[in-house]
């Protein structure tokens, strides 16, 4: 892991992720904005229909190191088999922008913060993916501690 960090640091214009772009078809492509939280960048991407005259097509979820570019050391959306996974397919539908919801619970004095990614497809249908980052941690902060 140092090693990959060394060598993409060592890089002046940092890293970067190529899409699909299949021969006679259309390009995969990021419409909206990342999110970047707890050492990794989420975004989703849109591949139109091969009909330039139709609409439609198919999305995916993302989850990169935010310093290789790379899928993270740890799983984030998940693994399949030994393998961790970068990328979710969403289904049919050009997808929003990521929205991350940190749901902070408190179980026996420890925090076990819940991570969900929402996306909104354009067929109107929400996809909620679990994500599991290196979060910080949540909660009231304050200037003195109470007792």
């Amino acid at each position: 892991w140092n090693q990959l960090l060394s060598t993409v640091s060592s890089y002046p214009g940092g890293w970067y992720y190529n899409l699909s772009t299949p021969v006679g078809a259309p390009s995969e492509r990021v419409i909206y904005r990342p999110v970047v939280y707890g050492g990794v960048i989420l975004f989703t991407t849109f591949i139109p229909n091969n009909d330039i005259c139709g609409y439609g097509g198919s999305s995916s979820l993302f989850a990169l190191n935010y310093l290789t570019g790379t899928a993270n050391n740890a799983p984030v959306i998940g693994k399949s088999g030994s393998e961790i996974l970068k990328k979710q397919a969403l289904g049919s539908g050009m997808a929003s922008g990521v929205a991350l919801h940190i749901i902070a619970t408190e179980t026996g004095g420890a925090s076990n913060d819940i991570e969900k990614a929402y996306i909104q497809m354009s067929t109107g249908v929400i996809v909620q993916a679990n994500v599991t980052t290196a979060h910080q941690k949540s909660g009231a902060t304050s200037w003195r501690e109470t007792k």
